[in-house]
């Protein structure tokens, strides 16, 4: 999503109302309001059973705090999850979207799927956008996102007065958009309550690079040589799939970071070469990831 600069909930820092909890320490805390009422209690053995009894009540207490601290994530956009997370999106008027109704006649039967709760907390956080008929960025990009769960992204340029492009990624295949989601997101950002009398928009479907990672490792002896290849592939799998979105450059250095794991001496890099600097209108699709174990470090 270029152009628009969202807080990055998952780079706040902690809030202090969330506490660390340590069993260890609670009890230390117990025996020693316990000693300071009896001083003749020394607590020399963790067999003795008073102190099992102050091991139970620490227990007890460490399950209290944590509920307490689930309870305060459970009211904020960046820790609220599940049912939650929708009733903290109610409040905005933002309602999970349904992706599949599944079929409860099948057998077995097949749930429904829903909106992913990242998806879901994106576009809670950019509702109050969408309140806005200015033509904000974040209002055009809240608008398209709530068209459909298959809007994987939005780009959104001006690059005249008056003219707003809208470049529309899709949750299917390479993301390549249907005409039919195109058709969607033009009437949606085209209704008079959403698109300025002044504005022209027009929606487009994103442009897709096509690349390959292809990678050679060296391992430290020791390390089972299967773990750490599909280890690295699951990382590297992982990188490629965070970065499938409009703008996103594929860079060597984030593909060494998702090879180098525990037990990878050496990553030769093979494809590709250089970084892929993708425009915002255009998103990279990996097609194949190949991964060798080339030998050992002797």
């Amino acid at each position: 999503m270029s152009g628009f600069s969202a807080i990055d909930l998952t780079k706040l820092n902690a809030p202090n109302v969330i506490e660390n909890i340590s069993f260890e320490n609670i009890l230390l805390e117990l025996i020693g309001e316990l000693k300071s009422r009896d001083e003749s209690f020394t607590a020399l053995l963790e067999s003795e059973p008073v102190v099992k009894l102050l091991e139970v009540v620490a227990y007890r207490e460490v399950l209290l705090r944590s509920r307490i601290n689930d309870a305060c994530k459970a009211v904020m956009l960046a820790y609220a999850t599940d049912s939650d997370l929708d009733n903290l999106a109610a409040y905005f008027a933002v309602e999970r979207q349904l992706v599949d109704p599944g079929d409860e006649d099948a057998i077995p039967p097949v749930p429904p799927t829903f909106e992913s709760d990242d998806r879901l907390r994106k576009r809670t956080q950019l509702s109050l956008e969408g309140h806005s008929t200015a033509g904000p960025i974040g209002s055009y990009i809240f608008h398209a996102l709530a068209v459909s769960p298959k809007v994987k992204d939005i780009d959104v340029a001006s690059p005249e007065p008056g003219k707003v492009v809208i470049t529309v990624l899709s949750t299917d295949g390479i993301g390549i958009p249907d005409d039919s989601l195109i058709s969607l997101v033009e009437e949606r950002l085209n209704s008079r309550d959403v698109r300025p009398l002044t504005d022209f928009v027009t929606v487009k479907k994103a442009s897709i690079i096509d690349y390959v990672v292809e990678a050679e490792l060296i391992l430290y002896e020791g390390p089972d040589s299967d773990v750490v290849k599909q280890t690295a592939i699951n990382k590297v799998n992982d990188y490629v799939s965070q970065h499938h979105l409009l703008g996103n450059d594929i860079t060597i250095s984030g593909l060494y970071a998702a090879l180098h794991q525990e037990g990878v001496q050496r990553v030769d890099l093979i494809k590709p070469s250089v970084d892929l600097v993708v425009s915002p209108d255009k998103a990279a699709w990996c097609n194949q990831v190949s991964v060798l174990v080339r030998g050992r470090d002797e």
